[in-house]
């Protein structure tokens, strides 16, 4: 999700849905063969996890996480990459390192068919402005399409304007009426009044 400092809870944008496959692309293996990714866009990997983990680290700076550790935020990375269900997608600008898109893959309980969830979207502030964050979508729908994914889902908080205005003008379905999020905190390790942990904790 694109971050502001927020404090309500949770909307809900269900599967963005596709009509057609996507034109058979190489590059990124995959269960159905090669996906090339668009121009300026790369998957974290040990090349440029560092250049990743200091967008990753602005990114829970900017959502409220304090004293953020660069090595606790590039082993969560790390983990991330190695795991095959979890993909980081990154993309320059100007060939910077501009923002990416934390996603993974999992299945309907009820069709079984997989899709993606957004589980973290983030553009640096140099690079606000120029529809970065669209790119990015735009490219993930592409992935969605060549893997013949259900579609994305994706939560975003409900007084965060520029995260629901990109999904609204994105095709996604606004599915705020069907669900209600539900959080249980263990409070040994999270106080959920304060939201936010402390990286040194």
């Amino acid at each position: 999700m694109l971050v502001n400092k927020v404090s309500s809870f949770n909307s809900i944008y269900g599967l963005y849905q596709y009509q057609k496959p996507a034109v058979n692309k190489n590059n990124v293996i995959n269960f159905r063969g090669s996906y090339k990714l668009g121009e300026d866009f790369e998957f974290a990997n040990q090349d440029n996890i560092d250049n990743v983990t200091k967008l990753f680290c602005e990114y829970r700076k900017n959502a409220g996480q304090t004293n953020v550790s660069a090595e606790k935020t590039k082993n969560y990375i790390e983990k991330q990459i190695s795991n095959p269900e979890h993909k980081i997608l990154a993309l320059k600008d100007e060939g910077e390192y501009a923002g990416f898109v934390l996603f993974s893959k999992t299945h309907s309980t009820i069709d079984l068919h997989p899709f993606l969830v957004i589980d973290a979207m983030y553009v640096s502030p140099d690079h606000r402005g120029k529809k970065l964050s669209n790119k990015m979508v735009g490219e993930l729908k592409e992935y969605a399409k060549f893997n013949n994914y259900k579609g994305i889902h994706v939560k975003t908080w409900a007084n965060n304007v520029i995260s629901n205005k990109l999904y609204q003008g994105t095709g996604f379905n606004d599915e705020t009426k069907k669900y209600t999020t539900y959080f249980w905190a263990n409070n040994k390790i999270f106080d959920y009044q304060k939201k936010y942990m402390n990286d040194e904790n």
